[in-house]
């Protein structure tokens, strides 16, 4: 498993010698670019990401994709429930699934798809008991690489941790700049007065 990052820093520019999908999927097309191509490597995102046209682009780069997406009506038709729609989008196959669980979740994937179904546990408020509801492949695969919500903040948490080992570098950068401008030390920033100001900027 390979893990990268970006951090926004202004306008996002489209891919060299790929389609231009708008900003969010073009984040995904810069951070895959060190992806061989047709390897069976497998790409998972959350919905801000995800576009049809990415599908497409991926899956003809032969990378595989799922990711969640956002849809504005739901009708629930029952917990453990799920519906699964194909299409075939510039020759790639393209499935979606909708499952309802507490709420509705809906899944697109360019490799995988609602079966085999399994069972998962969940607790009903209604009966204060568990109870075994229907899980679609789809769902158990993106939550299994794409993690529950401690695994999501500890990637947080490392982003947090980078922020900080940059800011203590840059102040110490800085404390070495002050010395070399024979500046006292009373004269300098501490550690916390540099943090507010970086905030302030």
């Amino acid at each position: 498993m390979r893990n990268d990052f970006e951090i926004y820093s202004g306008q996002i520019m489209p891919v060299t010698n790929l389609p231009d999908l708008g900003a969010s999927s073009n984040v995904v097309l810069r951070l895959t670019q060190m992806i061989p191509e047709n390897k069976n490597f497998l790409v998972y995102f959350e919905n801000w990401f995800a576009s049809t046209r990415l599908f497409v682009t991926l899956a003809k780069k032969g990378v595989g994709a799922l990711g969640t997406v956002r849809l504005n009506r739901f009708h629930k038709k029952g917990r453990g429930t799920f519906e699964e729609k194909e299409t075939t989008f510039n020759g790639i196959d393209i499935r979606a699934v909708k499952w309802f669980d507490n709420r509705a979740v809906t899944l697109v994937s360019s490799f995988e798809s609602a079966e085999p179904v399994e069972t998962v546990t969940r607790y009903d408020s209604k009966s204060h008991r568990e109870i075994e509801i229907s899980c679609p492949r789809i769902v158990r695969t993106y939550n299994l690489f794409m993690g529950v919500s401690g695994q999501k903040n500890s990637t947080y948490q490392f982003i947090f941790r980078f922020v900080h080992v940059v800011i203590v570098t840059a102040w110490l950068l800085y404390r070495a700049v002050c010395k070399g401008h024979m500046i006292d030390k009373k004269s300098m920033m501490d550690l916390l007065e540099f943090r507010a100001n970086i905030a302030k900027s």
